[in-house]
């Protein structure tokens, strides 16, 4: 049990590292490229604002879910392998699950509000 829960460490390690590394690139790359220009600064600059919150939700509500699912599995095998710690397995992934839902909700309402502006 101890090597699932450290290939689970490492695997939610490896995740949160390799998404801050694609989003330090991706910012880096879109700040070089030579059609990066503002003409309407108000409008645009309003809307980039929009576009980057979404995607900083996008990248955090997907990490979220990731290292959800990676931790829920290993409750459940920690479940299924021990018996005895089966109901503390089973109250963690439902609190896991209950803020999975409430992440998911708020990056659901910010492009709710997105889309209607």
């Amino acid at each position: 049990m101890k090597i699932f829960r450290m290939l689970c460490l490492a695997l939610s390690q490896g995740l949160i590292l390799g998404l801050i590394a694609s989003a330090i690139r991706q910012t880096l790359r879109r700040r070089n490229h030579p059609d990066f220009t503002y003409t309407p600064k108000q409008l645009e600059e309003g809307r980039r604002r929009w576009k980057t919150g979404s995607r900083i939700l996008t990248y955090v509500t997907f990490a979220m879910l990731i290292l959800g699912f990676i931790w829920c599995l290993y409750f459940l095998v920690l479940a299924l392998v021990d018996p005895a710690q089966a109901e503390y397995a089973n109250n963690l992934s439902e609190m896991i699950v209950g803020l999975l839902t409430i992440i998911s909700i708020g990056f659901a309402f910010y492009e709710f509000l997105r889309h209607g502006q």
